[in-house]
């Protein structure tokens, strides 16, 4: 029988409720906010800001690996092609410039199967940090970038981020409801423990 036969429902359940309790306090804690300013990019159109920022990004950062300090662990940069394509959101275009310093600072969260039977694919990667918007008065609020990072035989690859608007600070239910919390990465399940909140990939 497998290590993962041997594991109970009960205990996947309390794992990733442990995981996600941990998670939501290293946001909670982390040091690092990135200030936004609205003026990243030239352009007095959302498409000419992002054209303005997809050509700083590869030539700022495609092909480079920057390591990341919580998960001590390169991520690896290549095409932006998809995210930029995908996004209408000036905020997170506007992050593009700070994209090196958010994978270097960022804080992980968690690890999740690949459920599409990709045979290139192994697992997928959750890291977040916090940014904050200069260009809004008085706005302290702080929004929280969530970045997805593909594992595969290439190493661990940035894949795109996206922004949560709709809270200052994390919780439990309602952050990380996000993508990569329906299911547990098999690696960093533990085989008997009470001490789920030690197992993380990369630590």
């Amino acid at each position: 029988m497998s290590r993962q036969e041997n594991i109970s429902l009960k205990e996947k359940e309390q794992f990733i409720i442990q995981t996600k309790i941990i998670a939501v306090d290293k946001l909670k804690n982390v040091n690092t906010v990135i200030e936004i300013t609205g003026n990243e990019f030239e352009g007095l159109s959302l498409e000419e800001k992002r054209e303005n920022a997809h050509s700083y990004f590869e030539n700022n950062f495609r092909n480079k690996d920057f390591y990341n300090k919580d998960w001590k662990k390169y991520i690896k940069v290549l095409s932006g092609k998809k995210t930029f394509n995908n996004t209408a959101d000036i905020d997170k275009i506007n992050t593009f410039k700070y994209l090196d310093i958010m994978l270097e600072n960022a804080v992980y969260l968690r690890c999740s199967k690949e459920e599409k039977n990709r045979s290139n694919i192994k697992n997928w990667h959750y890291l977040a940090i916090k940014v904050k918007s200069k260009k809004e008065e008085n706005n302290d609020n702080k929004w929280i970038v969530i970045f997805s990072v593909r594992e595969d035989n290439n190493g661990n690859i940035y894949y795109n981020h996206s922004i949560n608007k709709e809270e200052t600070e994390p919780t439990t239910d309602s952050l990380l409801k996000c993508e990569g919390f329906s299911s547990v990465c098999e690696d960093i399940i533990p085989y008997k423990t009470k001490k789920v909140n030690i197992y993380f990939v990369g630590n």
